[in-house]
Parts: structure tokens; C-alpha cells; sequence
């Protein structure tokens, strides 16, 4: 009896073939195609024959196999078959790193007003620490998300028939599965760009995406290089500037911060105030440090938080025990008036408090002294005179807290 063809109740690895009774090649053969653990998907819930079986004792089975000379097999061409079948399941649960070259597909589900989007991407081995050949948790999460971004992203809002199609770069796009999906979303022009050991494998993402894609959708995405270490040797020309910069899990090393920043002045269209920076960031005890980094040279830069999100999930990096990774969504705009509070329009929003306060007070006076000290509140200052005191006006409130009010300073008593 087949155990596969009975109720969906797991088994054990007890009950699959056992060398000691020497099955045959075509039982071994069968189980270990059973026993294939499809690419982790994360929102994939179709479940497979591999779900059926109890990891627990797999690798020691499939140890087994490769180390067994299969003597009552007599076919030395399906001995290698059967070895390499069995070393092929046992790195599939030895570790991403282990894993060798997949293909794996992502939904991004379909909104009211976007269609469901399917990309199939092609991942390496990971050799030579080259982390951009695997498509991370936070790229898929970012990916997800970018409908629900949209209100926040201007560029992209514009009358298309009244303006040029706007652009969109991708930093560090690894697989590609960002800007693949903001191309699929939007009506846009995509740029994607990583490090030259990365880009042939995004370029092959991007090349099969055309080709399964509608006739409308093709000559819209492009593939270049772009090392942030070394801005003055890449391709980019400094007169290509974008409406929209997004990037994924982009920090990971100290100097990572200062090269993302440099790369973002380079390439963002800063005499636009339309214009924005999405980026998702893993929040990882050991890179916190670089995330502050990162948010202070971006407002340096000139650029705040619009909006921002938390949210969490599982990488397939690790163990499902201790895999849980928070992610951190950021979009990043230039300082204006319509989207950021600045000195001016704090100004106007008090003065629009102050005169109902006054209307209240002419009609209560009671209540007078109470808001004239709420006033003075938001306007303190701390201020610190640089140099010798030349007056004892200077000398009075150095060090000390002031007030603007009628256009004059006066200490805060």
C-alpha cells in the first residue's frame, strides 16, 4: 500500500522504504522524488508530499543512502541516480547557503485597483558571499505593499497624458523582484541596478519577465550597473535623474549607510518636489546602528519620513523557530510645505490657534493668563552666546532659555 495514498495524516520516516530490506531502485527513486522540498514561497499554502513526512530523522535517512554501496542494485547508472537524488533532498535541508539553484515564484496579490501580479525568478547558488542571488523577505513584503503605497507617492499620481511616463530606479535590486513588480503595477519606466557580479542573473529575471509579459509592458524596464562604493565608475549618467528610488534590505555592512545616501543624491530628481524614496528595511539588533545612520544622513540630505510602517514575518534565511524578522517600510520625500510641517506652516497653524484663543479670551478673561503661558511654551528656545558677553543683555540670557515674542528676545523667567 502506497502511504501517500492514505488520509493527509504525516508520517514517519520509519515508514518509508528501509535499506535493510533493500527496495528497489524505482521505490528509492520514488520516495526521493517525494521527499523534493519546493522553494519556499512564503504566502505558498498548497501542500505538498514532502508536508506529509516528519523532518525529524530525514537527514540521518538520506545520510543513509549516500553512504550505502546499494549492492543488490545491480545498474551502476541508477546507483548515481539514486546518490545524487539523495544529496540533492539532504542539501535542500542544509540551509539556504546549502541550497543549490532554484527557480521560485511570487504572488503579489490583486488589489481593487491593481491586477495580481506573478513572477517566476531564477536564484543562484549563493557562492562568494553574493547575497544579491536570493530574493529576500523584505522584497517580497515591499513588493506586496506598493499599491497600498501609492497615495503616498505623487509621481506616480500625475496625468500621464499631460506628462513624460515617470521613472523609477531600483538600488541594489538583486533579483529583481521590486522594480519587476512596481513595472507590473504602474505605468512607469523601471531602472534596476546592482554590482556587476549580480547583474547577469537580474538581467535573465528581467529578460523571461518580458517575454511572458503583455506587448504593452515591454521596452519598459532596463538593467544597468551601479556599485555605491565607487558612484564615478558606474553607468549612470547624472543628467537620468528619478521620480521614484525604492530599495530592499539595503544595509548590511557600516559603510552601507553613506554609500545607499550618496547613491540616492546621485540619482534622485531633487528639483522635484513630487519626488520620493521608498525603502524596506529588516530591523536586525546587529544593524541598528546603521539604520540611524542611514535616517540622519537622509535628513541631512533633505529628506524626512512621510509615512512609515512595522511589520513582520519569515525569512527562509533561518529556522522557522527563530526566522520571525520585523521590517521596517519607509517613504522619504523632499522637505515641502505640503507634505512636511516646516517652520512656516507651524507658524500659520498657531497663528490660526492663537486668534480663537484670543476670540475665547475677550469673552472669558479668566482664561487668559492660562493660554498666554501655554503660548510662550512653543515658542522657548535654548540659547548659548559664543564668546565674551559684550553686554549685559548678552550676558543674561547666555546659557539660559528665551522667548521670541513682538519681535524681541526675552529671557524666560
Amino acid at each position: 500500500m502506497d502511504i501517500y495514498d492514505q488520509e493527509k495524516d504525516r508520517v514517519s520516516v520509519l515508514d518509508l522504504p528501509q535499506l535493510y530490506k533493500r527496495p528497489t531502485a524505482a521505490e528509492l527513486l520514488a520516495t526521493l522524488k517525494r521527499l523534493h522540498l519546493k522553494p519556499f514561497c512564503w504566502d505558498d499554502t498548497e501542500v505538498s508530499e514532502h508536508d506529509r513526512v516528519e523532518e525529524e530523522g530525514l537527514p540521518s535517512y538520506l545520510t543513509s543512502i549516500i553512504a550505502s554501496s546499494l549492492a543488490w542494485i545491480t545498474d551502476d547508472v541508477v546507483k548515481e541516480q539514486i546518490w545524487e537524488a539523495a544529496s540533492a533532498r539532504l542539501s535542500e535541508r542544509s540551509g539556504r547557503s546549502a541550497i543549490p539553484s532554484v527557480s521560485r515564484t511570487f504572488v503579489i496579490p490583486a488589489t481593487p485597483a491593481t491586477k495580481a501580479v506573478s513572477l517566476t525568478l531564477h536564484e543562484p547558488s549563493l557562492t562568494d558571499d553574493n547575497l544579491g542571488h536570493k530574493t529576500w523577505l523584505a522584497s517580497f513584503l515591499l513588493a506586496k505593499r506598493l499599491p497600498a503605497l501609492r497615495p503616498y507617492l505623487p509621481s506616480l499620481n500625475k496625468d500621464s497624458s499631460q506628462t513624460s511616463r515617470p521613472r523609477v530606479i531600483e538600488l541594489g535590486a538583486g533579483t529583481g523582484l521590486v522594480g519587476l513588480a512596481v513595472a507590473a503595477l504602474f505605468d512607469v519606466d523601471v531602472h534596476l541596478t546592482d554590482l556587476p557580479t549580480i547583474v547577469p542573473n537580474l538581467r535573465s529575471n528581467v529578460d523571461t519577465s518580458l517575454s511572458n509579459a503583455a506587448d504593452s509592458a515591454k521596452g519598459r524596464i532596463s538593467v544597468g550597473e551601479l556599485d555605491w562604493s565607487d558612484l564615478s565608475c558606474s553607468e549612470h549618467k547624472a543628467e537620468i535623474q528619478y521620480d521614484l528610488v525604492v530599495a530592499a534590505d539595503p544595509l548590511y555592512s557600516p559603510q552601507h549607510p553613506a554609500w545607499l545616501v550618496a547613491a540616492i543624491e546621485l540619482v534622485l530628481k531633487k528639483t522635484d518636489q513630487a519626488a520620493r524614496v521608498v525603502i524596506e528595511l529588516p530591523l536586525r539588533e546587529a544593524y541598528m546602528p546603521e539604520l540611524e545612520d542611514f535616517k540622519t544622513r537622509m535628513e541631512a540630505l533633505g529628506l524626512l519620513i512621510e509615512a512609515e510602517g512595522l511589520e513582520s514575518g519569515f525569512d527562509d534565511w533561518e529556522s522557522a523557530a527563530n526566522g520571525r524578522t520585523e521590517v521596517e517600510s519607509m517613504v522619504l520625500g523632499l522637505l515641502t510645505l505640503a507634505a512636511i510641517p516646516t517652520t512656516i506652516g507651524v507658524a500659520e497653524g498657531i497663528s490660526s490657534t492663537k486668534k480663537k484663543q484670543d476670540d475665547n479670551e475677550e469673552e472669558d478673561p479668566t482664561v487668559a493668563a492660562t493660554t498666554e503661558a501655554q503660548r510662550m511654551r512653543k515658542f522657548h528656545l535654548h540659547c548659548y552666546c559664543d564668546g565674551p558677553s559684550s553686554s549685559a543683555a548678552a550676558a543674561s540670557i547666555t546659557g539660559g532659555q528665551v522667548i521670541l515674542r513682538d519681535e524681541k528676545v526675552r529671557p524666560l523667567s
